[in-house]
């Protein structure tokens, strides 16, 4: 892992409840990648397994 930023999806302030970001990962190459999400003081970060076979692309949290 070399630790680079590869995308800030959001950075903003959103009203309370449910959010959904959908992420082109098609520039990236087949790897394990970390996201973090920061939501007022709780801080997560989670491996994101990404496989691309052909034109399709697998995401494994």
């Amino acid at each position: 892992m070399l630790g680079e930023r590869v995308e800030t999806l959001i950075n903003e302030q959103r009203s309370s409840g449910s959010s959904k970001v959908t992420f082109d990962a098609s520039s990236l190459a087949s790897g394990i990648y970390i996201y973090r999400l920061i939501v007022n003081d709780y801080v997560a970060a989670k491996k994101i397994y990404l496989l691309q076979i052909g034109f399709r692309i697998l995401v494994l949290l």
